[in-house]
């Protein structure tokens, strides 16, 4: 009996991923030297200041210091998980969480641009202007400041998205495989090629409660009759231009998860590592856009004059687009699961001989 040699799956530690904690350094440290520099100015500034000056500056230096400790805390986090995943096996699993970390970790990016301590010298200028001060940020605001820091974070997006694409497109097929890649789950390609479907049904109901809703302006009982009917009518307008928008974008999104299913039926997804990293990122991205759809429904309490649309609409709109895209998600995500949970089994050669 010839036992099998397993090959070991090389792991996922390309250099870019070793950068994030580096990335961090210079994040917190433009983001330190900016406060310094700005506390320094508020304080030659400080004679001029009144008591409640002294306390808004007093508050907006907090501030600060706790939007430094936000960008220390998120590099963190991100330094240590991106260093175990560098040294996981890199299996489907791995690369799927992979992807959808790193789409995170890039909207994180965006997010910590905001929470530098320079960017916030217009609230202080506005705050002070309303105790009748002059503050110009150019007072306060190091010309390096944003310049420095947005440098930094684009750096860092664009050596992680270097990490991604360093990924092979297939991996490398051993000469003599000891172990043959089990394709996806029956079922798996499926479920991602149903997406479209959930998008043309959350069309068609928001259209058709839309529909309803615009035939049930006349028959609302309105204060002032002719000017309800316009502002429902306006509100009617704004549900379609509304439909539009969300309907495209999520029309979009599932298309390319059945393309991403078409993708699967191929082969394993051991055999295609960088579609399972883009999988996982982008399902970050298609749970988002089905989390706005359903939080901001057409017709719903938070669109405009949510108090006229809530006389007009069908009862049953909001309760049924919540079951469509809440099975969309379902279905995406057992998807994807399928995809990612095919573990090798050996080859016939290898069974025969046992």
């Amino acid at each position: 009996m010839t036992e099998p040699v397993r090959r070991r799956r090389p792991a996922l530690a390309p250099l870019t991923l070793r950068l994030v904690p580096v990335f961090g350094v210079l994040a917190v440290t433009v983001c330190v030297a900016g406060l310094v520099r700005m506390r320094a100015a508020l304080e030659a500034a400080a004679p001029g200041l009144g008591p409640e000056e002294q306390d808004y500056v007093a508050q907006f230096t907090g501030d600060g210091v706790r939007g430094v400790l936000v960008v220390t805390a998120f590099f963190a986090v991100a330094s240590a998980v991106f260093r175990v995943i560098s040294r996981a096996p890199r299996s489907p699993a791995v690369l799927a969480a992979f992807g959808a970390l790193s789409l995170v970790y890039v909207i994180g990016l965006g997010v910590m641009f905001g929470m530098n301590p320079v960017a916030a010298s217009l609230e202080l200028r506005r705050g002070l202007a309303t105790h009748g001060l002059e503050f110009t940020p150019s007072l306060v605001e190091p010309a390096w400041g944003r310049p420095a820091l947005a440098a930094v974070l684009i750096c860092a997006l664009l050596t992680h998205v270097a990490a991604v694409f360093a990924l092979p497109a297939r991996a490398a097929r051993p000469s003599a495989p000891a172990v043959r890649d089990r394709p996806p789950a029956r079922g798996a390609a499926l479920l991602l090629l149903l997406q479209p479907v959930y998008a043309f049904l959350y069309v068609a109901v928001t259209a058709a409660g839309i529909l309803v809703a615009e035939s049930a302006i006349t028959t609302v009982d309105w204060y002032h009759r002719d000017h309800g009917i316009h502002e429902a009518r306006q509100v009617i307008d704004f549900a379609w231009e509304f439909l539009l928008a969300v309907g495209v974008f999520l029309a979009v999104c599932s298309l390319v998860w059945a393309a991403f299913g078409l993708r699967v039926r191929r082969g394993a997804a051991s055999r295609m590592p960088r579609v399972t990293t883009w999988m996982g990122a982008f399902t970050v991205l298609y749970l988002l856009v089905l989390g706005v759809a359903g939080v901001a429904t057409p017709l719903g309490e938070t669109m405009p004059d949510a108090g006229i649309a809530i006389r007009v609409r069908p009862a049953w709109l909001a309760p049924v687009l919540i079951v469509v895209l809440a099975t969309a998600a379902a279905t995406q995500l057992a998807g994807l699961w399928r995809v990612v949970s095919g573990r090798p089994r050996p080859p016939r050669d290898a069974v025969q001989d046992a």
